[in-house]
């Protein structure tokens, strides 16, 4: 992939008095005018809010309002967070062709965290990002390279790698097999069956004990290696996970109406009779009939 970029223009000033920075909460490095991350491939998954998690889970200082959280343009599938360092950023964001043209500009604002989607090729990046600000200024196209996987970025520009968090190994963990929560809502007893797999996928059932699964989820789940952060403890659960209630249609056939998503970590521990024991820390409360209460016990199912 060709990459239009250029490092930052001059030395950056000395920061003025009444000019405060952005998310003072980000390790920033020294020359660094803004920070990227990449969210993930698809930017329907984006929309969703799915590949967002992590970040706003994980990071209290890059917390976007929710009506804000879906990307503001799209001219492909790579989707990207961008975060200005200093107050009086600006950001123009230009789309190209593969000889750096400029052929329109598709957004154009002050300092602010947004989302964008861009890359409809492997060869070249459709989009040049420019942010400005008093004490310097930096042009680069972000892209993912295809010899390592890794955001290629200029040195103006810091790296938001999320994925440092989590643990790379999945396979063998503690918290594979089926788990299962009986409750009491209404007078009923409801079963809740979470399952989590050696490949990071994960799914949850849940209904009365007297009939059926009426709500089902599946998506993914992340173990935390080191987060940073005092309440997130290492080997606590991300859970990301998508669904909704059972439905019939008319020949039969089970579908989900009005489908939601669920993001939440929890911190995860095993106990000596293999119980598995998890207490919400931070994002969702998945619905698991038990709203009222922080910690779970889970106990191991075969099957």
């Amino acid at each position: 992939m060709l990459c239009f970029s250029s490092a930052c223009g001059t030395k950056p000033e000395e920061p003025k008095e009444n000019q405060t920075t952005q998310a003072a909460g980000v390790n920033w490095e020294d020359d660094a005018l803004c920070v990227v991350g990449y969210i993930g491939y698809d930017r329907a998954l984006a929309k969703e809010d799915w590949a967002l998690a992590p970040f706003f889970l994980l990071n209290d200082q890059l917390l976007m309002p929710e009506s804000e959280r879906e990307y503001i343009f799209q001219t492909g599938d790579e989707v990207y967070y961008l975060l200005p360092r200093y107050d009086d950023s600006t950001v123009l964001i230009e789309e190209v062709d593969m000889n750096g043209k400029v052929s329109s500009v598709l957004y154009e604002g002050v300092q602010e965290p947004i989302v964008f989607a861009c890359n409809m090729s492997d060869l070249y990046s459709n989009v040049r990002v420019t942010v400005t600000s008093d004490r310097d200024s930096v042009s680069f196209s972000p892209y993912i390279s295809l010899r390592d996987g890794g955001l290629e970025l200029p040195e103006c520009v810091q790296n938001l790698d999320v994925s440092r968090f989590f643990s790379e190994e999945m396979s063998g963990n503690d918290y594979i097999g089926n788990w299962a929560y009986v409750g009491e809502q209404d007078g009923s007893i409801y079963v809740s069956m979470l399952t989590l797999y050696g490949d990071g996928s994960a799914d949850c059932r849940l209904g009365p004990t007297n009939s059926e699964f009426d709500f089902g989820m599946d998506g993914t789940y992340a173990i935390v290696d080191d987060s940073g952060l005092e309440d997130v403890p290492e080997g606590a659960l991300l859970l990301r996970l998508w669904g909704g209630m059972y439905q019939r249609d008319s020949d039969g056939e089970t579908f989900i109406d009005e489908p939601f998503s669920y993001f939440g970590i929890y911190e995860a521990t095993v106990d000596g009779e293999g119980n598995l024991h998890l207490t919400h820390l931070r994002g969702d409360r998945l619905p698991w009939y038990w709203n009222d209460k922080d910690t779970q016990v889970f106990v191991p199912v075969m099957g």
